[in-house]
């Protein structure tokens, strides 16, 4: 699986849940992102990094 697919996969099951959380407030730059977005950053165990 790809990592395109992990996301979209992942992406498809969160937009349904009802509860997301909080907007993390007390991160400064978290605090300026609109909390409609989607954001994700995946990195292995070798040390390659995608998002």
């Amino acid at each position: 699986m790809s990592n395109n697919e992990v996301i979209e996969e992942v992406f498809q099951k969160i937009i349904k849940v009802k509860d997301k959380g909080n907007q993390a407030f007390y991160i400064p730059e978290l605090a300026l992102v609109d909390s409609n977005k989607f954001g994700v950053h995946i990195s292995n165990t070798s040390n390659l990094s995608f998002g």
